[in-house]
């Protein structure tokens, strides 16, 4: 990567954003994506959670694998009352983004990953956890 002599980075090649072709997951434009992704019944949209998959693997995942990460999103999808209670305080004028990152950083007193990290978790073991949040 030009420009970061001696910087510690990570290179990912999951997505492109090219003026030209337009956005690209893993190699393939949002066409193809769409095309090749699972769908709900009766629909014609590929599903979030496939397009996840395939960010996350580098492969088009099967109906049965968009199904069960489906159930694993629900499971985990509870949210605290005290998020609740942070976003009902913002003002109702506050651009919708700017509402989301409050949220997201309000999540972070719960964060297990935290919890591991203050315990002294090892560098190697980051990844074990780092999902869980």
């Amino acid at each position: 990567i030009n420009g970061a002599r001696s910087m510690k980075a990570l290179l990912t090649e999951t997505s492109d954003l090219d003026a030209a072709k337009g956005i690209a997951y893993r190699g393939k434009s949002l066409f193809d994506c769409n095309k090749e992704l699972p769908k709900a019944p009766g629909g014609e949209a590929g599903l979030p959670e496939g397009a996840f998959w395939l960010l996350l693997t580098g492969e088009v995942p099967s109906p049965e694998d968009v199904k069960a990460m489906t159930e694993e999103f629900h499971a985990r999808s509870s949210v605290p009352a005290e998020v609740y209670k942070t976003l009902d305080a913002l003002p109702k004028t506050m651009h919708p983004m700017t509402q989301l990152a409050s949220a997201m950083l309000s999540l972070q007193q719960f964060s297990k990953f935290q919890k591991k990290y203050d315990e002294g978790m090892k560098k190697g073991e980051y990844w074990e956890v780092a999902l869980e949040d």
